[in-house]
């Protein structure tokens, strides 16, 4: 648990700088999860240093270079990566079946599309005050949904993913999260006049963002399940690989990126 606590911190301490810094950061910074997310996917089926897993890696590169000229609709440049990737299907074939195919497109979706949400909503106005919303409604719900699910824990529900997670859990988590965001919306009304008084949107914001985030907890977990693995990896001591510390990550950025675009006015 110690180690744990002190990788957190270490992590957490490592993203605030970076979320703060130019949005050319931001974007290494999303570029470098994803491919590290999909190493660890792919590793899963054993792809990750077939040709096939190659191909997968060249989409997430290809599509972030579209997204960086700032023109390229990122829809269409996912759909190009697609067609990437069955070229190498098509050319190599039998060498390959359909179900690892699908997967390396599966998982160039899940870590470069979801992951690159990140640098959309720093590239917002005010993106470098919306972007930690993310990590409030992701992170600060594994720590109240810790606690308290700890000290009050009774009900499981869902047992076969992760049967240390409890409804009380969950209700903590969100609450938690909902306070931090609140606070934060407070201080950064504070810190400049033009990102508004927005204090009870943030605060829904990471509510939102908690319930969903515990969605990409638990869809990566079941992966897990699914290939029989404990961890993605062991990059990070007492918390496993890098998916295992981003998986809530990739779906809360979306989330935020669609609510502060809809409602942050």
């Amino acid at each position: 648990m110690k180690t744990r606590i002190i990788s957190g911190l270490i992590i957490t301490a490592l993203v605030a700088a970076i979320i703060f810094l130019p949005k050319s950061v931001v974007f290494v910074f999303a570029f470098a999860l994803s491919m590290l997310c999909a190493y660890e996917l792919y590793k899963c089926i054993g792809v990750e240093t077939e040709i096939i897993g190659f191909a997968g890696y060249a989409a997430i590169l290809i599509y972030y270079l579209f997204i960086l000229t700032g023109k390229a609709d990122p829809v269409t440049a996912a759909a190009l990566c697609f067609i990437i990737i069955m070229a190498v299907y098509v050319f190599t074939y039998p060498k390959y079946k359909i179900n690892k195919v699908s997967y390396v497109i599966f998982g160039f979706i899940y870590t470069a599309v979801l992951m690159s949400f990140l640098y959309f909503i720093r590239n917002l106005t005010l993106g470098k005050f919306m972007l930690p919303l993310v990590f409030i409604g992701a992170w600060i719900n594994d720590v109240g949904a810790y606690f308290v699910g700890v000290k009050f824990g009774k009900h499981h529900f869902v047992p076969v993913l992760s049967p240390n997670k409890s409804l009380e859990g969950l209700f903590g988590g969100i609450l938690s999260s909902g306070a931090v965001g609140a606070l934060y919306g407070l201080i950064i009304n504070a810190m400049d006049d033009q990102v508004g008084n927005h204090i009870l949107l943030c605060a829904v914001i990471a509510m939102v963002t908690a319930l969903v985030s515990v969605i990409g907890d638990l869809s990566a977990s079941a992966i897990k399940r699914d290939r029989g693995i404990k961890d993605y990896g062991n990059i990070i001591p007492g918390h496993g690989g890098i998916m295992d510390r981003c998986d809530s990550l990739l779906y809360a950025a979306p989330v935020v990126y669609l609510m502060v675009t809809v409602f942050w006015k």
